[in-house]
C-alpha cells in the first residue's frame, strides 16, 4: 500500500502475517491519506478517540471507536483527517476469502467485496480486537482468526 500524507504519517505496531492476514495498529497525525490499490482487501477498524474528516468525495465524517471500512483489493481511497487518529488496518488476501467461502459451501463466483464505509458489525469488531497486535493469543486462537475473518465477511455480504 502506498501511504502518503501532508504531515508525518503513521506509526504503529505490526503483527507478522498469518495465513493471508496482516494486522497493523496505526496512529497518525492530521492530514491527507492516500491508499493506492493493493492486491489485498483492507478492513479499517477505528480504535481511538472520535475523528472528524472529509472523504475523497468531499463529504464530512465523524468516526468513533468501532466504525469499520471495507476497501476491496484493487481500490484506491483518499481521505483527510482533521484530528489525530488510531485504527487497526487489517489486510486479508483474496485466497483467505476463497478458503472461507469453500468452508461455507459457497462457490468462488460469490466471493466479492464491495466498498463499505463507516458501518458497524459487532462480530467483525470483536474479531478485530482479538487480532490486535498486542492481543495475547494462544496457538489455537491465533490459527483460527484468519478464517474467522473470511467467514464473517462472507456472511455479511
Amino acid at each position: 500500500m502506498d501511504e502518503r500524507s501532508e504531515q508525518p504519517t503513521m506509526t504503529g505496531a505490526e503483527q507478522p502475517a498469518r495465513r493471508g492476514l496482516q494486522v497493523d495498529l496505526r496512529a497518525r497525525l492530521t492530514g491527507v491519506l492516500e491508499l493506492a490499490a493493493s492486491p489485498e482487501h483492507l478492513l479499517k477498524l477505528h480504535a481511538g478517540a472520535p475523528v472528524r474528516g472529509t472523504c475523497g468525495l468531499g463529504r464530512p465524517f465523524l468516526y468513533t471507536r468501532g466504525d469499520l471500512d471495507v476497501i476491496p483489493a484493487g481500490s484506491n481511497i483518499t481521505w483527510e483527517d482533521e484530528d489525530a487518529s488510531t485504527s487497526l488496518f487489517i489486510r486479508l488476501s483474496p485466497a483467505l476469502l476463497t478458503e472461507a467461502a469453500q468452508e461455507l459451501g459457497r462457490g468462488s463466483e460469490r466471493i466479492r467485496l464491495e466498498p463499505r464505509y463507516q458501518f458497524r458489525d459487532s462480530q467483525i469488531e470483536h474479531i478485530g480486537w482479538r487480532s490486535k497486535p498486542s492481543a495475547a493469543l494462544d496457538f489455537q486462537t491465533a490459527g483460527s482468526i484468519p478464517i474467522a475473518w473470511g467467514w464473517r465477511l462472507q456472511c455479511s455480504y
